[in-house]
């Protein structure tokens, strides 16, 4: 809203991503299942699977309510307080509703809830390093038994398979 009145600078709201590996391996269509995440609960932010992967998989997938809410990823250069206390809010959501770990599907998602935890964890005063995020890419790779490369490189550390 601040942005459509024009009453801030767009230009002070840029900044550039830092390369996440987590989206460099594109899978375009699910192959074999390896691991079905059975007995898991994944809370997906920004985004829903696919039916066709939900129907070839035991997990759950479980909706909480800010699931579509901004992480305040456009508002990081202008006020990082005011970002992490509302990706905060997001990931502590899924969190508590009892998902096992989160997936997004954008780098900037990523970003926000993996790169920045640290931050976030000290904006909201609470701990969830057992919690993880996964790229969607990563994601799918895990389904088909596939540790990418990538996951060592999370700052919420997958202990997954």
């Amino acid at each position: 809203e601040i942005i459509d009145l024009k009453l801030i600078n767009e230009a002070a709201l840029e900044f550039d991503l830092p390369k996440i590996n987590a989206f460099d391996n594109e899978i375009k269509e699910l192959g074999e299942i390896k691991y079905d995440f059975n007995d898991f609960n994944i809370a997906c932010y920004g985004f829903k699977i696919k039916d066709d992967i939900k129907s070839k998989i035991k997990a759950h997938f479980i909706s909480y309510e800010n699931s579509d809410k901004n992480n305040g990823f456009s508002l990081l250069q202008l006020n990082p307080e005011l970002s992490y206390k509302m990706a905060a809010n997001i990931i502590l959501d899924a969190y508590d509703s009892g998902a096992d770990f989160m997936v997004v599907n954008q780098a900037k998602d990523f970003y926000m809830f993996d790169t920045c935890s640290k931050k976030l964890m000290q904006s909201s005063g609470r701990e969830f390093k057992d919690f993880y995020v996964l790229s969607y890419f990563e994601f799918l790779s895990l389904i088909q038994g596939i540790k990418n490369p990538s996951l060592q490189n999370h700052d919420l550390k997958v202990s997954l398979i």
